[in-house]
C-alpha cells in the first residue's frame, strides 16, 4: 500500500462499566458487555482510527457483513462515524457527527449485554470510555480499503471494497467533513458549549 496513504489503526475501548462493544447478528444493534466468549447471536465490533483524522473512530464488523445501528440513532450503516470528545484523566466520549448527540452505555449484570444509545446531550460517567491500548496499525486488507474509502475521495482506483461497504466508507467520510465544518464555524468557547449541550 502506498505510504502516502494515511495509517489504519485497531483502538480498543471499554466503557465505564468495564465492558466491550459486540453488535447483534440479527439486528446491527451496537451492545456492550463483559462476555468475550464466542456466542451465536453477537460478534466482535472492530473500531478503527485513520491517522490523518485523528478526532474521528469508525466502527465496523470485518467478520460479515452486517449494517449497524444504535439504539436512538438513525443511521444504519456497516461504517459507523463517530466525533472523539476527550474528557477529563484521559477519558472520551463518541457523538454522532450528524446529531450531536452522544453515546451512552446502560448499566447491567456482569453476565448481561447491555444497549448503547445515541441521545445524550452531555457527557457524565455513562457515556464516558477509555482506551485500553495504543492504537494499532492494521494490515488486514478489508480495513485499510475502509479506512482508503473514508479519506481518499480523490484516489478512487486504488480501492477494493464491495459497493455496499464503499458507499458506507464514503458516507462515514462525508460525516467527517460535516463536523469538522461545524467546528470551523465555531469560536472556541462557543464551539465547547456546544460540545457539552446541556445537562440532563
Amino acid at each position: 500500500m502506498n505510504s502516502d496513504f494515511p495509517v489504519v489503526s485497531r483502538l480498543s475501548f471499554s466503557t465505564h462499566f468495564g465492558t466491550t462493544f459486540v453488535a447483534h447478528t440479527g439486528s446491527g444493534r451496537l451492545e456492550h458487555t463483559r462476555l468475550l466468549e464466542d456466542s451465536p447471536f453477537h460478534v466482535p465490533v472492530v473500531a478503527l482510527g485513520i491517522s490523518s483524522i485523528p478526532d474521528y473512530v469508525f466502527f465496523t464488523v470485518p467478520s460479515r457483513f452486517l449494517p449497524l445501528t444504535a439504539q436512538y440513532d438513525p443511521r444504519v450503516a456497516t461504517v459507523l462515524a463517530w466525533q472523539v470528545v476527550p474528557q477529563d484523566e484521559g477519558k472520551l466520549a463518541l457523538r454522532n457527527p450528524v446529531s450531536s448527540k452522544f453515546m451512552s452505555f446502560q448499566p447491567g449484570a456482569d453476565d448481561e449485554i447491555s444497549a448503547v444509545m445515541c441521545d445524550r446531550d452531555a457527557v457524565f460517567e455513562w457515556e464516558m470510555l477509555t482506551c485500553d491500548a495504543p492504537p494499532e496499525a492494521t494490515d488486514d486488507p478489508l480495513l485499510r480499503n475502509i479506512g482508503l474509502a473514508i479519506t481518499e475521495f480523490r484516489n478512487p482506483g486504488v480501492i477494493e471494497l464491495d459497493r455496499p461497504r464503499l458507499v458506507d466508507s464514503r458516507l462515514a467520510g462525508l460525516q467527517t467533513l460535516l463536523g469538522r465544518d461545524v467546528r470551523a464555524a465555531y469560536p472556541a468557547e462557543r464551539y465547547r458549549e456546544f460540545s457539552l449541550g446541556q445537562k440532563r
